[in-house]
């Protein structure tokens, strides 16, 4: 979940997993220039980082800033889909109009298939 994103306090250089489930500085374990030893496990960083997440976000003002950016992202979105049908509609009554004046053609022995002209 936190891959490329935590990074030593001492050196700046990577965190990664350099244990089973644990978290630590990668420019100490494969460089040898920082002198930071402290690790720390995959499931409680984890779990600092979600509950911190949770309490910095789950504010009501945050809350209603979502939603209200949602409810515009909605509308936004079926404003498009309503042109894109309108579009689709316009372009579709031009074929069935193409098809209605061919058929009318046949229909009145204007139409020569041989040179698809008339």
């Amino acid at each position: 979940m936190l891959s490329g994103l935590l990074f030593c306090g001492c050196c700046q250089e990577g965190y990664t997993l350099v244990a089973a489930g644990r978290y630590g500085c990668a420019g100490r374990r494969s460089k040898g220039t920082c002198t930071n030893d402290r690790t720390i496990g995959r499931v409680e960083l984890d779990e600092r980082i979600l509950s911190a997440l949770k309490q910095r976000l789950l504010t009501p003002e945050l809350e209603a800033e979502f939603s209200r950016t949602y409810h515009q992202e909605c509308n936004r979105a079926a404003a498009d889909a309503d042109g894109l049908r309108s579009t689709a509609s316009t372009a579709m009554a031009a074929v069935q109009r193409k098809i209605d004046g061919i058929m009318a053609a046949i229909e009145d022995g204007l139409y020569r298939p041989a040179t698809g002209r008339q």
